[in-house]
């Protein structure tokens, strides 16, 4: 048989082992909502968690149908809300001020971009990990209540971030499962030439559809 005439052959061959493959790969769009609480890593706070919350729509590759489908990847965007951490500092101004105590609460959000795992060890039962991109905005209010109300400041500051969480799902059926997880949330920035950062995790429980 000629060479080329061979090379073609395997080609198309490959090509439509290749088609099958994918052929076989099922897919399906998911929104999910998460509810639980967070907590501020960050060792200046004194109030460390807070209720917090994440939203999550994107697609799904499904190794099968299901419940047959042992593996699954998809892609996902969401909002990460992780709650209020508040703290007081003291501030020293001099002698005859004495310390002044200075109030302040950090509230971190913003969008996220990743991708997810998860793999199916029983019909119903599945364990998933996921990782990705965060844009984090922080919004800081500081306070210093012995100067009244006017001595207030908020800033709002957003930097790249990231975040990775694992957890434990079980599907009630095809369309509808339940879970639990964690989620670790970290951004690092500046702001007038001063370094700063934020690390949060999110445990929590959600609700999955998949249609």
């Amino acid at each position: 048989m000629d060479r080329r005439v061979r090379t073609t052959a395997a080609a198309v061959a490959l090509a439509a082992a290749s088609f099958s493959a994918h052929a076989q790969m099922q897919g399906q769009f998911f929104v999910s909502g998460n509810a639980g609480m967070s907590y501020n890593y960050d060792s200046d706070i004194d109030k460390r968690t807070g209720a917090a919350g994440a939203v999550r729509a994107g697609y799904e590759w499904q190794s099968g149908a299901w419940p047959d489908d042992r593996f699954d990847f998809g892609v996902e965007l969401g909002y990460a809300d992780l709650g209020k951490a508040k703290a007081n500092t003291v501030v020293y101004e001099g002698y005859y001020l004495g310390n002044v105590e200075a109030k302040y609460d950090v509230h971190p959000t913003g969008p996220t971009l990743g991708g997810n795992f998860r793999f199916r060890f029983n019909d119903h039962w599945y364990v998933f990990a996921r990782a990705g991109y965060m844009h984090m905005q922080l919004k800081l209010n500081v306070s210093v209540p012995q100067y009244g109300p006017s001595a207030h400041v908020t800033r709002n500051q957003s930097t790249d971030g990231a975040y990775a969480g694992f957890g434990m799902g079980y599907d009630v059926n095809e369309h509808f499962g339940l879970g639990f997880g964690y989620d670790s949330y970290y951004g690092q920035g500046r702001y007038q030439g001063i370094k700063y950062s934020n690390s949060s995790g999110l445990l929590s429980g959600f609700a999955e559809y998949r249609f």
